[in-house]
């Protein structure tokens, strides 16, 4: 008994010594280091005679200890690290003014106030607050994969709200969303209820490193087909929408880097049709077509195509041009509905699915609907002074399938000083069927086509971080009037604003009165 413990003593005092030796070793061979600014401080105090060997060493590991408990204190949680964060905030004022304020107590006529006879609503002028917050992060997985996402603040919106026809027909054509697909921007109110937020992007992309300028993306995201080189590039794209599908895009350089050229090419999901809507009920035996709006289960999406070629002429020019195709293909009745709701005429549309509606001989009213366009535009940009830039633009747009108002076009320039101020000056035109009128920015001609105005912007940045930016539109409506629909003789096709039994003189007032507008951008914006 007596050995058995001794043994067992002896054991204990070994583990214990190569424990504490262990620990030992293990201090020595990683000991806790300040940083080198501060070690090199306590050197030289140490060298000039300012502090002992003794106050040396303790304030040494005194240092060391500080910035090791700093470090650790300010470290991202694990799950946080090899992301990169990022994202913008503003406040707005805006201020729409259609020629006055409504006087309620007043009889109001449609030909000189601007009220909408489809919904029964009456304004003239607005002002009101509005927040943006979006908030973004990145992480590279390996060498080739990365994934990212962002979040924003969030508004419910309506497209196809002025197609009355469902007052004749039986048929909402309107299209509403929790959200804006253009638009980030929300609005004070609501008795300070919060606001929304939703997921605005949401991609994967695979970028090979063995092959240099190709990359694959998939998801929500960022749009690739929109300038940023000129800030003209409105017409086709509000720069708040984030595309959804599959993009694939490669660039290459010339001639030492001073020549560019990036091709595009993608695929765009831009609804889902969940089922078809049939009359009903019907007896089991009896057959059935499929009834207006959702005809058949067709889901409506875009191809786009893009070529994109800029380049240093000299020292102090670089120039770029570009061209860009999209097609939608599958366009349904709803889709139909707002496009023609927003500005384009029905003819716009190839086998557009409405005429299943007026004149069914020419359509079996399936979802086989088609509206093409194609994008030319061209940049400059002088610097001739340090600090100093000055980059003139010119747009064109044309859509297929229509022979009348196919055309729009924007100009304009950008101006750069060396006090970080920026000025914006354009003019745009952009009759009926000059684009797409969903995708259109929504700011400067209210997201409508069949418009012209100029625009004039003053940004200053007040630090790297922070910058104030005035805006003032004006616009007006472009055609008064609209015409027939050409080929089908169904003139109601023109405007899906006219259906429903409301004289189309009342609403095209309504419309002008829309389109005739003046409007004040106040922002104040943050980037982080």
């Amino acid at each position: 008994m007596h050995h058995r413990a001794a043994r067992c003593l002896s054991l204990a005092a070994v583990v214990t010594l190569y424990c504490v030796t262990g620990i030992a070793f293990a201090d020595d061979a990683q000991p806790p280091k300040p940083s080198d600014a501060a070690a090199g401080m306590l050197d030289a105090m140490r060298e000039k005679g300012i502090i002992t060997e003794a106050e040396y060493e303790d304030l040494y590991k005194r240092q060391a200890l500080y910035e090791m408990e700093q470090k650790e204190a300010s470290a991202l949680p694990a799950w946080l690290r090899d992301w990169t964060f990022g994202g913008d905030a503003g406040v707005r004022f805006d201020e729409v003014d259609r020629g006055g304020k409504i006087k309620l107590n007043k009889p109001l006529f449609s030909s000189q106030d601007p009220v909408n006879l489809t919904d029964g609503t009456a304004s003239a002028k607005r002002d009101r607050f509005r927040f943006r917050l979006r908030l973004g992060a990145e992480r590279k997985l390996g060498d080739d994969f990365l994934v990212g996402f962002r979040i924003a603040t969030a508004q419910a919106s309506a497209f196809g709200v002025d197609a009355s026809s469902q007052n004749t027909l039986g048929v909402n054509f309107s299209r509403r969303f929790n959200t804006d697909p253009r638009s980030a921007w929300v609005t004070a109110g609501d008795y300070f209820a919060p606001k929304g937020i939703a997921v605005d992007r949401i991609y994967i992309q695979w970028a090979p490193h063995l092959v240099d300028g190709l990359s694959f993306q998939v998801g929500k995201m960022e749009n690739a087909f929109w300038s940023r080189d000129f800030s003209g590039d409105i017409m086709v794209w509000d720069h708040d929408i984030s595309p959804e599908g599959g993009l694939i895009q490669y660039g290459h350089s010339f001639f030492g880097e001073r020549m560019w050229v990036h091709v595009r090419g993608s695929y765009f999901q831009v609804d889902e049709v969940p089922n078809a809507t049939i009359p009903g009920p019907l007896p089991a035996t009896d057959g059935s077509s499929t009834f207006p709006p959702d005809v058949d289960e067709k889901d409506p999406f875009m191809y786009a195509a893009q070529v994109d070629f800029s380049g240093d002429v000299t020292p102090w020019l670089r120039a770029g041009a570009r061209v860009s195709y999209y097609d939608v293909k599958d366009v349904n009745m709803r889709f139909a509905a707002a496009s023609e709701d927003l500005g384009n005429g029905g003819a716009s549309i190839k086998n557009n699915p409405l005429l299943a509606i007026f004149t069914p001989a020419l359509t079996d009213g399936r979802s086989r609907g088609e509206m093409r366009e194609i994008v030319y535009d061209m940049f400059m940009k002088f610097t001739p002074w340090e600090g100093w830039s000055l980059t003139p633009w010119f747009q064109l747009t044309h859509m297929f399938e229509v022979s009348s108002e196919n055309y729009g076009y924007d100009t304009g320039f950008d101006l750069l000083a060396p006090t970080n101020t920026k000025l914006t000056f354009m003019w745009a035109s952009m009759p009926r069927n000059g684009t797409m009128a969903v995708f259109t920015d929504s700011d400067f001609f209210d997201g409508y086509t069949n418009a012209r105005g100029w625009g004039l912007s003053l940004e200053q940045a007040i630090n790297r971080w922070v910058s104030l930016r005035g805006s003032y539109l004006s616009s007006t409506e472009r055609s008064k009037n609209c015409g027939a629909f050409e080929g089908s003789g169904a003139s109601q096709l023109c405007d899906t604003a006219f259906w429903g039994g409301t004289p189309p003189s009342a609403l095209g007032n309504f419309r002008r009165q829309v389109l005739d507008r003046d409007r004040i951008l106040v922002d104040l914006l943050v980037k982080f």
